[in-house]
């Protein structure tokens, strides 16, 4: 397991690179994921500078988010899932069914706003969870093939 314990400061860096055992070149984009128990949080980085933090909800101990590294594979503009009765904006998937995304949805677009009230703690499926503008903005501005380390 990683452990961070700053999000706002590089000093750790360095240990989240060692042991997720990934070579971060200077100009590197890529995502870190942060799933502590007082606060979940992306951290968009290129090499060793933030670029942007966004507050998430990572998943719960029943159904917990994927951990390592990964590397974003495709996306789209929205989905909904009869399964969990919600859906989401913005998705763009890192492993197999694990997706960043908007906070939940229902069947009309609407956010549910209990859900959008968990950002900063675990509350998904798995997934990670963004505030609406935090989702918009990662799916335009994050490319597919750009890593992702998650770590607790």
């Amino acid at each position: 397991m990683i452990s961070v314990l700053s999000f706002n400061k590089n000093a750790n860096l360095k240990r989240v690179i060692k042991i997720a055992g990934v070579q971060i070149e200077e100009n590197q984009l890529w995502v870190e994921v942060a799933l502590e128990d007082h606060k979940h949080m992306v951290v968009i980085r290129e090499g060793e500078t933030i670029l942007k933090e966004m507050p998430c909800s990572g998943g719960t101990d029943e159904e917990p988010t994927v951990m390592g590294v990964f590397y974003l594979e495709n996306r789209g503009e929205w989905f909904y899932s009869e399964r969990f009765d919600e859906g989401a904006l913005y998705w763009v998937r890192f492993y197999e069914q694990y997706l960043f995304h908007s906070v939940p949805v229902d069947k009309k677009f609407n956010v549910i706003e209990e859900e959008k009230n968990l950002i900063g703690k675990a509350a998904s499926h798995g997934c990670i969870r963004l505030l609406e503008e935090d989702a918009k903005w990662f799916y335009f501005n994050v490319p597919d093939d750009t890593m992702v380390v998650i770590h607790d």
